[in-house]
């Protein structure tokens, strides 16, 4: 039975994390492993899991120490993957029964038209409270958001909508994804846009999971008071400007610019960001900003 690797990368989720990893133990798919990157919780996060690596072996944790950020734990935890699929876990969400066989199954069906090339497919996904009562069916429909956007590279190399949760990808794409560049913004976006450069990106109108929306998530549809939307508003206005920053970079590496000046920037906010200009007006205005003042 072909092997499917999930790696979570956790940090202080003691609220979340058993509900998640009953709902991975409760798949129909049952020939996985769980690799869990922990870093470095004050909390009770490593005493859950350690719970419940005694009473499933399938759960490993592989790392407890302090890596520094969402991507370099993510990273941390990719390096003990040897599977023929992999897929992102976040601490907070919670899988349908049918998540890992659903997608693997797409997988295969695409491969045996076009062998291992590098693949990748994300899903819709089913917006929820904290206590998992649904607030939204589709993610996209909620948000307006075309997922076939993610089908565009253009797109991929300054922004993306493809949510690691719903991720699944194989073996191939994650020799050419890995390891890290150090300039990727997130994990899930530099996955896609490596699939979309390399082979293909897929999706699957199906969602089977719940994405939770709760006081320390500024992601989603979830309504908050106006304190907490001006945080939020801050904290974004803060992660544009180092997306912007890692956007130069990137592009910097991939095209083999050995000066990225003002006048190569410009061309590629016309190719790149211009065409998708409607999606997040007020995002792409501060994108541009931030981009245009950007140096490596």
């Amino acid at each position: 039975m072909t092997k499917v690797d999930i790696v979570l990368a956790t940090y202080n989720g003691e609220k979340y994390l058993a509900q998640q990893l009953d709902s991975i133990i409760a798949q129909t798919y049952i020939n996985w492993r769980l690799l869990i990157s922990d870093d470095g919780s004050s909390d009770k996060t490593n005493s859950i899991i350690e719970k419940y690596a005694k009473i499933d072996k399938r759960i490993l944790l592989v790392n407890k120490n302090r890596q520094g950020g969402v991507v370099q734990n993510f990273s941390k935890a990719l390096e003990f993957v040897n599977a023929d699929y992999i897929m992102f876990c976040d601490q907070d969400d919670y899988w349908l029964p049918e998540k890992i066989a659903h997608l693997k199954g797409i997988l295969e069906e695409k491969e045996k038209l076009t062998g291992k090339v590098p693949l990748l497919v994300f899903s819709d996904l089913i917006i929820v409270d904290e206590n998992l009562k649904i607030l939204k069916q589709s993610f996209y429909a909620g948000t307006g958001w075309n997922p076939a956007n993610n089908f565009d590279t253009r797109f991929l190399l300054w922004r993306s909508t493809v949510y690691g949760c719903s991720v699944m990808f194989n073996k191939s794409l994650y020799d050419v994804a890995t390891p890290f560049s150090p300039e990727i913004s997130m994990h899930d976006q530099w996955f896609a846009l490596k699939a979309s450069l390399t082979g293909h990106v897929l999706y699957s109108k199906d969602s089977h999971v719940y994405y939770r929306q709760h006081a320390n998530n500024y992601g989603g549809l979830k309504e908050r008071p106006f304190i907490e939307r001006f945080k939020g508003a801050l904290i974004s206005i803060r992660r544009i400007k180092n997306v912007a920053h890692l956007t130069n970079m990137t592009a910097v590496r991939l095209f083999g610019e050995q000066e990225y000046n003002f006048t190569n920037k410009l061309n590629f906010v016309k190719r790149n960001v211009f065409p998708y200009f409607y999606i997040a007006k007020i995002y792409t205005v501060f994108f541009i900003y931030f981009y245009l003042l950007s140096i490596e």
